[in-house]
């Protein structure tokens, strides 16, 4: 685990948060709650790049059409496949609005096209809803592209691991690279930034929990099960190659570190990208956060070059 100080701009957005007294998310109407969620990318989002077009449409989903957002960049690069976006919000607060500036600026330096998925949410419709709504996507994406890659933050990214292994296990063509950006990936809590950053880091311990529980262990599912905290998966091997990145102050660091460990250990290409002094969802705090700016322009690249080995 880093011990790696805390961003100064981080701090003082931290600072700002404290002393306004947000409440809990657990103590808001849903609706509240997905409002406040909105309102933070138009707070301290920055500005969306030139270059980049945006399409609404539909795609295919687990229980009938989904709204998606396909992005893109004028200036492609190479024959990229599509990248299957899933988008965050513990699965229950994020859409296509609260992802759209950062999907645009991954479009861009990824260098490809981009589909942003609007997938059911918890707690109208808990688990598996938004996992089989991000499979028929992905078949319709390998039908349509003849190959997908698939990606997403936090809970995205969840849903991001949870398919490779369904993919993987159903033997279905997989995506040619997973991307995970700070992702949750063990309902049961193991790791030690679960506790070293609890509390005061934005994300706290009580959040996870309470997304855990409006989409999956409320409504009787296990921890253990690897669909839900893919770590729990007796083998990683078989999936696709991996890029993660994580931040150093949040309580999914260490998801993000055992996934890497363990894919290269079963012989699964990975590499880890940490910012060692940024908290969770920092994508949604780059107008604020000059580390987090940086960390937004540069991840598109990251998968691209990733993709691209």
């Amino acid at each position: 685990m880093t011990d790696a100080a805390l961003d100064p701009a981080a701090r003082a957005f931290l600072d700002r948060i404290a002393s306004g007294n947000r409440p809990p998310t657990s103590a808001l109407p849903v609706d509240e709650a997905r409002r406040q969620f909105a309102q933070l990318q138009k707070r301290a989002g920055s500005a969306p790049p030139d270059g980049v077009t945006a399409e609404d449409m539909t795609v295919p989903g687990g229980d009938g059409p989904r709204r998606a957002r396909l992005y893109r960049p004028e200036a492609a690069t190479g024959d990229r496949p599509l990248l299957l976006w899933l988008h965050g919000g513990g699965w229950m607060l994020g859409d296509l609005d609260t992802h759209d500036v950062p999907c645009r600026w991954i479009a861009k330096g990824y260098g490809g096209p981009v589909l942003s998925l609007a997938y059911r949410r918890a707690p109208e419709d808990p688990f598996p809803a938004a996992l089989h709504d991000a499979e028929a996507a992905y078949a319709w994406a390998v039908q349509t592209q003849g190959a997908a890659a698939v990606g997403g933050d936090s809970a995205g990214g969840n849903l991001t691991a949870a398919l490779c292994l369904l993919l993987r296990d159903h033997k279905r063509p997989p995506p040619v690279h997973q991307a995970l950006v700070y992702p949750s990936l063990d309902a049961t809590l193991a790791g030690d930034s679960h506790r070293a950053h609890a509390e005061g880091r934005f994300l706290e311990e009580a959040d996870v929990l309470f997304f855990l529980e409006q989409y999956a262990t409320g409504h009787g599912v296990s921890v253990l099960d690897p669909l839900l905290s893919p770590l729990q998966a007796d083998t990683l091997a078989g999936l696709p190659p991996a890029t993660v990145v994580i931040a150093g102050h949040d309580p999914l660091a260490d998801d993000g570190r055992r996934w890497v460990a363990r894919l290269t250990a079963e012989g699964v290409p990975a590499r880890l990208v940490e910012h060692p002094g940024l908290i969770h969802g920092f994508l949604h705090m780059t107008g604020l956060i000059p580390a987090a700016d940086a960390a937004l322009r540069a991840l598109g690249e990251e998968i691209g070059r990733d993709v691209g080995r």
